[in-house]
């Protein structure tokens, strides 16, 4: 083939499987790529750098002969220096050598953009490309390369960079052994005697490591040897390079400390000995000054260097203590030699260490505060970020962490020093008026942080898991369990950073009274910032403060019982349960004596569910806050255990003692006016005056109170995990029956009452057994008018809600209620279990009882009021979605935990049975109930608004009051308060225009493929369709199997052959489905179905209300109406009854129930359960769903992937049919014009589909295959046509519709996803 005129041409002919469609291969050297700064400059090898004199080197992404030239410089010869190298590189793109000269694979439309291939914004790949598959994509590039030069008279078209950023396209001559794979280089390079080994660990640019690429790293580095030179590469040898060599030198450098005593023995050993000679020189018949000095020089110099590593690796404080006395006993003996000047020079150039003589006090040494002031020049330099302050305050060995990364990130800045662009990228978003530039720093911003905050992990994790340092140990914690085993290390990631990045930059706000430190007389700052900003603990670090836990107004006044340093008492009737504020010590024994325990007396068990760090100072407990935040609880415990908030504690008090000491044994702590206004005090301690909780109830049970403490960590205003609930309700069951439980969290209110809620439950079930019911001398007990529905155990009065707004069912002008059974959610779950109405009913009850400051069902609709009004500013109507989506969660959570004690799996807790399963194993085993939950996370405005059919004057919609009566009156499991059964058949469904069989509609079968879909028949309508199919079997011949998979996942029952669903009287048209739900789950709904329609056909006489859809021709409208319908037991069926029936009726079929719409997420699990379903004796395969259209084409695709690649083996028949020769050989003149958006994007191609064909083998092929299926199966539904109705409709939506934005983004990822699958 020639050459074609038009460059532009060949880009639109490319169809290889990796150089495809959209891609050119760009040079990966530039002019400007070269760091003119660095040295020594290494032809081919742009930014060639050592880390200091360390065995770690970076370059940028070199040339075959720059790599040559590396090599050779470091000795890697075996005729040289024999200098063994392990070569890494961290390019995550694929890269091929042509002629010797890096080329990178690169998008068209975005020629300066690395393509990145870990997905994990979008669809299923977190953890990224791994080096088989880049490696196995290279070598598939490499064999386009050639296909393609081979029709170009052996060129290849590549695109250059000129000086002005112009792209320029050239032709490359190429042949086999010009093009080269970096694994083929490598090799080559081997063979050639070059002492080089070559490992990949793919990276995305401008991004941090993954959890498992430390890990990768680590092991890698640790298989090698000691003395081998590490080399790293990515493209510019700039953010990836530092990064690898920042790791790298962290891992050196503790494997060459072993533990640690290796050195430290060394080290110590040798400031002995040194200042035994320095005491011998200096003793007063030694009369040789300058052999003095020399010897003293000498020695100085050797610990000076030892000091770098010792710095590098330990804490330098023992070094510095060792120094300084050198240095005194210098100064009083040979300072008269004119010495002491160089000395002085030589200690402040290369240690830093300013010399003060008022050691341990503020002094006026470096008094300039602004230094240490949040966000202020100085802090930003030394990477004291929020998120940063956060994470060495909850990491333990953060503080030592944090140094460690900051002396080696210091060490390999000679290309970028991580903190500095951290910094750049900060001041770029403060001072850039472009917005897109703006943007665009912010996620440089992000990303780096959050580099900088797992490095600062690493070197935690690294010192404290040296096994991992050995190549030869199994027996150790890698580093992506290590980070998952600290979920709190993540929650401040997400809450600090990801969750609001602006917030993470910060704004320095520093009064003119702080700039300068200012002494009282007696020593003690006045100001508390002052203070605040100096503090240097590993817990009560800068910008921290001690805070009182107790304020005025704590103590709810409609309380009947006060009991003294203990606010917020009170009990829960008919229980041994009570709730309480953090009291004070003399509090806790006022209580323990008001429950009517004593030494030796009822045993009591106290559960404290704070996630903060609390101390008690002089018997009053406080609780650490930033001062920038002083009334809000910290946001970065979420997730923390019991094990690390008590060493946080241990370590805070530790904290206190020593900053004591500088202010002659006072802390400043802070309190709070009757008017929320904050002022300062001094409070006097010593380690008596000093107790952690654990502390304080340990000296308790030491004096003899039968006391035993829990902590239970919960984040405030969240719901408990369900780990929490396991871990209360295993000490609730396994404590004696007359024990007392004490709850208790910072106000006594939201963690509390929950924690009061599951203990009354747990005590209900053990004491009157399975299913847990309501209490017979249950009595209502209503809110008392002080009482609050909020969880916020502190909030600013900005968003404080007033109980006036509480209603159980609230009203608006037209009369309409609404109410918590309202909220469709709740009653999806209610009647998804067994039990679930009864356990609710008790459940409501226990809630009704422990409401004496809280009502959690309350609470969900107070914020549920608050989002509503309109004429409320928008921020208070967000922050009162939130929090009312965090009480929905927890009450859901609440009911869940009701069915999971009423069911068998709590039996063996209690003693009442074998059965032991925990409530998180139990919820696992149900994904429905999961997706629930997230549901609420991902879109809870859907859960508050008022429902349109709400807003209009309430009337009876369905025309007889007594029907509307009796719905509501109904009482099953299933078929519950408000339910009704709608006939499936309604006005406009959709009817098929090729097979018609009468009962089943739209029935739709795929060309080419034995697959068939129709709606939800009638059981003549299955029998016909059936019959279509040659599944009836007679007495000669046997039918032909039918596999036919039900996709339904709301609950179905037939009466009198017909099929009827479940539906809410207010909401008669929506469907009811429960996305996630499996299909013995949706069975198990359907089989109590319809024991709910037998019971209420025996108490009504043989009749049943039931309801249809029907069209009105005057109005143009279709209403629900009700009718009787006369029922015998029989003449109700659930479909895995119906067709079983057919079965034996001599159907030849086999049913199986997978739930599976569009609303469900596309999860490889899915796919495999569809492919189960294959079977080599069927004849065809029915998909039955709500209408047999949408999501059931997803399924039907699946099923003619799996049987055509079973026909083809992976060569698609259906492909060859459409394609006729080869690809390249279309006529120039036939060609179209260049695809536009729109045909790309209803083609389906996104650029993460795009992205995907590239990493997969056979990729293009086997999009091309699917997409001629999808268009196959297009008559049940339309995949692609569907992330293109979501993305259009998506960008139609207005700015402020924040609700239905949600609901289309989901859907269109969706989508997406099932494409992706």
């Amino acid at each position: 083939m020639s050459i074609p005129k038009e460059l532009e041409q060949v880009m639109k002919l490319r169809g290889g499987s990796v150089l495809g469609k959209k891609t050119i291969l760009k040079s990966d050297h530039f002019p400007g790529c070269q760091n003119k700064r660095l040295s020594p400059q290494i032809d081919g090898a742009p930014n060639y750098r050592q880390a200091d004199s360390l065995r770690v080197h970076g370059v940028a992404i070199p040339t075959i002969v720059g790599i040559q030239n590396v090599l050779k410089h470091i000795g890697a010869q075996k005729d040289g220096k024999q200098a063994r190298v392990l070569w890494i590189s961290l390019r995550e793109e694929p890269v091929v050598y042509i002629n010797g000269r890096p080329f990178v694979l690169r998008d068209v439309e975005m020629p300066f953009s690395n393509l990145e291939y870990t997905l994990d914004h979008s669809l299923y790949t977190e953890q990224g490309i791994n080096r088989d598959r880049v490696e196995q994509m290279e070598a598939r590039l490499k064999e386009d390369i050639l296909m393609e030069a081979a029709r170009y008279g052996n060129k290849i078209l590549v695109t250059d960079e000129l000086p002005d950023g112009q792209m320029v396209d050239l032709w490359e001559r190429v042949s086999c052994d010009s093009v080269k794979t970096p694994l083929e280089v490598y090799e080559e390079l081997q063979l050639k005697g070059y002492l080089v080994d070559y490992e990949r660990v793919p990276i995305t640019d401008e991004k941090s490591p993954k959890e498992m690429d430390f890990d990768i790293l680590v092991n890698k580095l640790s298989q090698a040897d000691i003395r081998t030179e590490v080399i790293f590469n990515c493209q510019m040898g700039r953010g990836r390079t530092t990064t690898g060599m920042v790791i790298a030198t962290l891992v050196y450098l503790n494997r060459i400390g072993a533990s640690g005593s290796g050195v430290s023995i060394f080290l110590c050993n040798f400031s002995t000995n040194m200042l035994h000679i320095f005491y011998y020189l200096c003793h007063p018949c030694y009369q040789h000054k300058y052999l003095y000095i020399a010897v003293l020089d000498l020695l100085i110099k050797s610990l000076l260097v030892l000091h770098q590593l010792w710095n590098l690796l330990y804490s330098s404080n023992c070094f510095m203590n060792c120094l300084g006395r050198l240095f005194d006993l210098y100064v009083l003996h040979v300072c008269n030699v004119g010495y002491s000047d160089f000395f002085n020079v030589l200690i402040s150039n290369n240690l830093g260490i300013p010399r003060t003589n008022s050691i341990g006090r503020v002094s006026e040494s470096g008094s300039n505060v602004t230094d240490n002031l949040p966000n202020s020049k100085e802090a930003i330099r030394r990477g004291e970020y929020t998120v940063i302050r956060s994470l060495i305050r909850v990491l333990e060995g953060g503080v030592e962490g944090k140094r460690q990364v900051d002396k080696v990130i210091d060490k390999c800045a000679s290309m970028q020093n991580l903190r500095e662009a951290i910094a750049t990228y900060r001041n770029s978003i403060l001072r850039q008026p472009d917005e897109m530039k703006r943007e665009a720093s912010l996620s440089f911003f992000m990303e780096y942080l959050e580099r900088y905050y797992f490095l600062i992990c690493f070197a935690v994790y690294i010192h404290s898991e040296r096994a991992a340092l050995h190549s030869s140990s199994s027996n150790h914690t890698s580093f992506a369990d290590w980070m998952k085993a600290r979920p709190e290390l993540y929650s401040i990631i997400r809450r600090l950073l990801r969750r609001d990045p602006m917030r993470a930059l910060g704004y320095a706000s520093l009064k003119a009274s702080l700039k300068k430190i200012v002494e009282s007389t007696d020593g003690h700052a006045h100001e508390v910032g002052l203070v605040a900003a100096l503090r240097s603990g590993e817990v009560l670090g800068s910008q921290t403060v001690l805070k009182s836990d107790h304020c005025p107004g704590c103590q709810n006044v409609s309380l009947p019982e006060r009991v003294e340093g203990a606010p917020n008492f009170r009990e829960v009737p008919a229980f041994p349960v009570y709730g309480v504020a953090n009291p004070t010590i003399d509090g806790i024994r006022s209580v323990i004596r008001r429950i009517g325990s004593s030494k030796g007396g009822r045993p009591v068990f106290w559960h404290n569910m704070r996630e903060e760090p609390v101390i008690y100072i002089n018997g009053k407990p406080f609780v650490l806050r930033e001062i920038e935040r002083p009334y809000k609880n910290m946001l970065e415990y979420s997730g923390i255990d019991r094990e690390r908030v008590e060493r946080m504690e241990a370590r805070l008090k530790e904290d206190i003692l020593r900053e004591a000491e500088r202010y002659d044994g006072a802390i400043m702590v802070i309190h709070e006016t009757d008017d929320g206004q904050i002022f300062d005090a001094w409070e006097h301690v010593n380690s008596d005056s000093l107790q952690t909780p654990l502390e304080v109830f340990k000296c308790l049970e030491d004096d003899g109170f039968p006391i035993k403490y829990a902590r239970v960590p919960i984040t405030d205003g969240k719901a408990p995990k369900s780990s929490d609930f396991d871990t209360l309700a295993a000490n609730i069951a396994s404590a004696s029956k007359d024990t007392a439980f004490i709850f208790n969290c910072q106000m006594g209110r939201g963690r509390t009452t929950t924690g009061a809620v599951i203990a009354c439950l747990v005590k209900l079930r053990i004491s009157y057994g399975r299913p847990i019911k309501v209490l017979l001398d249950e009595v209502k007990h209503e809110q008392p008018d002080g009482s609050s529905s909020s969880g916020e155990e502190s909030e600013s009065n900005a968003t404080r809600l007033t109980s006036s707004t509480v209603e159980v069912r609230t009203r608006n002008e037209q009369g309409y209620a609404f109410g918590i059974d309202d909220i469709l959610l709740l009653w999806k779950i209610t009647r998804l279990f067994d039990n679930g109405v009864e356990c609710r009913e008790a459940l409501d009850a226990i809630i009704d009882r422990c409401s004496a400051l809280q009502n959690i069902r309350q609470a969900v609709l107070q914020y549920r009021k608050v989002f509503n009004q309109q004429h409320v500013e928008p921020r208070v109507r967000r922050v009162a979605l939130n929090r009312g989506a965090e009480y929905l969660e927890r009450y859901f959570r609440l009911i869940a935990f009701s069915a999971y004690l009423g069911s068998e799996a709590f039996d063996g807790f209690c003693g009442q049975g074998e059965c032991m399963m925990t409530f998180k194993s139990w919820l696992h085993q149900r994904p429905e109930v999961q997706a629930m939950k997230w549901s609420i996370r991902l879109r809870p405005g859907r859960f508050f608004n008022v429902p349109e059919e709400l807003r209009a004057p309430h009337e009876s919609q369905h025309g007889d009051a007594v029907m509307e009566a009796i719905v509501k009156a109904r009482n099953g499991s299933v078929l519950g308060k408000g339910s009704i059964l709608k006939m499936y058949f309604f006005p406009g469904q959709i009817t098929s225009s090729r097979i018609q069989i009468h009962g089943a509609p739209h029935v739709f079968k795929v060309n080419g493929y034995p697959v068939y879909s129709m709606a939800t028949p009638t059981i003549i309508g299955a029998k016909e369709m059936l019959a279509y199919l040659g599944a009836k079997s007679n007495a000669r011949v046997a039918g032909q199997k039918v596999v036919i998979t039900d996709l339904r996942e709301e609950a179905v029952v037939y009466i009198h052959g017909t099929p009827f669903v479940l539906r809410e009287l207010n909401k008669p048209v929506d469907t009811l489905k429960h996305v996630g739900i499996t299909g013995p789950v949706v069975e198990n709904m359907e089989a109590r179905l319809k024991e709910d329609i037998l019971s209420e056909v025996r108490q009504s006489g043989g009749r049943m209300l039931l309801h249809r859809e029907e069209y009105c021709p005057s109005s143009n409208q279709s209403s629900v109406v009700g009718y009787w319908e006369n029922i015998f037991p029989d003449d109700v069926k659930t479909p895995a009854e119906v067709y079983a029936a057919l079965k034996d009726e001599g159907y030849n079929i086999a049913y199986r129930r997978i739930p599976l719409t569009r609303e469900r997420e596309a999860l490889p699990s899915d796919v495999d359960e569809i492919q189960n379903c294959r079977d080599e004796s069927s004849a065809c395969y029915l998909y039955v769903s709500h209408t047999g259209f949408g999501g059931v084409a997803y399924t039907m695709a699946i099923i003619c992937c799996r049987l055509d690649a079973e026909v083809n083996f992976g060569t698609s028949s259906v492909t060859q049919t459409m394609v006729n020769g080869d690809p390249y050989s279309t006529p120039e003149e036939s060609l179209p014009s260049w695809t536009s958006e729109e045909e790309a994007r209803r083609m389906g191609d996104y650029r993460d589909i795009l992205s995907l064909t590239r990493v997969l083998m056979h990729g293009p092929k086997s999009k091309a295959d699917v997409d001629i299926i999808i268009e196959r199966c297009a008559g049940a539904g339309h995949i692609r046509d569907d992330i293109l109705h979501y993305s259009k409709e998506l960008e139609e939506v207005p700015d402020d519709d924040d609700e239905h934005r949600a609901y289309l983004m989901d859907m269109g990822i969706k989508a997406l996803r099932l494409v992706f699958a």
